[in-house]
């Protein structure tokens, strides 16, 4: 299989992963917008069934146990340091990207109708088949692999998807958390700007708050939040007359950066009640810089011109839309010669 193709069927699975949630959320679950992100989500918990789990991406733990990476790459020049990687470094490698992959929530439910392989999937595949009242359970302690599993599960209820998000994202994670709140946040400021006709605060805020979360994971060096604002906002995805980059006309870079630090603080203030430290002293690996290059040069790959004309985008001051590094522009290279040669 080409590199091409694979990216081709990456893409279709996770747009259609996330374009589903423009149909989860319902108008009187609307959430708070995050300039009230102060105030503490309430975990629903089970007074009288208590599960116990033990699992194995505790973060407590993990910060004393963090990945020790080959030194060969060099964080924005990962792709030059490749080129002399020995067999042995590359699988270093592979195993330090999967292993990056749990860390940060990115483990997708297995599609067996599809060809592309589910990285980590094992990990979750207890709870794929468990009663969901179980899972829910297993989630309420916290279980990381509970709430990713119940975050993608068909027969998990609405209010529970959202709060395996949240709580993912205070965990640590970054990837279908992210993605799944902003998915949500589109979705209703579609819904205000359809139920009013207008570009109200409403509409303004939940956009902001998208964008808010797309800046959280760049930050975190997680493209998954990109991703999933540059599928949402594709305008098949959107309302007749609704253009997020009008919307947010006035809205400045400044004013995404203030929404994301409102989002941090508030993510650390629900950390520090469940004992971990700040999430800017949670580790990153050498590794991550590569999984996010690749990430976005496949997001160049296939929305190009989106990105490029997306006004939105160019205000999220922590990514420079406009220049693509090295790293980047070689895999964009790389995936164009791969689909030319499978034309020929």
């Amino acid at each position: 299989m080409t590199n091409k193709k694979a990216v081709q069927i990456l893409t279709t699975i996770v747009a259609a992963l996330l374009t589903g949630h423009f149909f989860l959320a319902e108008p009187k679950d609307a959430p708070e917008r995050l300039s009230r992100a102060a105030t503490k989500v309430q975990a629903a918990t089970a007074a009288n069934d208590t599960v116990i789990t033990i699992n194995p991406l505790n973060l407590a733990e993990q910060n004393n146990n963090t990945v020790s990476l080959n030194d060969t790459v060099n964080s924005k020049q990962w792709c030059k340091a490749e080129r002399n990687l020995t067999e042995q470094q590359r699988i270093t490698h592979r195993k330090a990207a999967l292993e990056w992959d749990a860390s940060r929530g990115n483990i997708l439910i297995p599609d067996y109708r599809s060809a592309f392989e589910s990285k980590n999937s094992n990990l979750i595949a207890p709870y794929v088949g468990m009663q969901l009242d179980k899972v829910i359970r297993h989630a309420q302690n916290d279980d990381e692999f509970a709430l990713l599993t119940l975050l993608q599960r068909k027969d998990a209820p609405k209010k529970a998807k959202d709060r395996s998000a949240h709580r993912l994202m205070v965990l640590g994670n970054t990837s279908l958390a992210l993605s799944h709140l902003v998915m949500k946040e589109l979705y209703l400021a579609k819904y205000e700007f359809a139920k009013e006709g207008t570009v109200s605060d409403a509409v303004k805020s939940h956009l902001l708050n998208s964008l808010a979360y797309v800046s959280y994971g760049i930050e975190r060096l997680d493209a998954s939040a990109l991703r999933a604002y540059v599928i949402g906002t594709q305008p098949k995805n959107l309302n007749r007359d609704f253009n997020p980059d009008e919307a947010l006309d006035e809205i400045s870079s400044a004013n995404i950066t203030d929404r994301k630090n409102h989002l941090i603080d508030y993510i650390n203030a629900e950390r520090l009640q469940i004992h971990l430290e700040p999430v800017g002293n949670s580790h990153i690996p050498k590794i991550a810089q590569r999984e996010f290059d690749i990430s976005v040069a496949i997001l160049y790959a296939n929305f190009a011109s989106q990105i490029g004309e997306s006004e939105s985008l160019s205000k999220v001051s922590v990514y420079d839309f406009s220049r693509k590094s090295d790293c980047v522009s070689e895999y964009i290279s790389k995936l164009t010669q791969s689909d030319s040669a499978s034309v020929q």
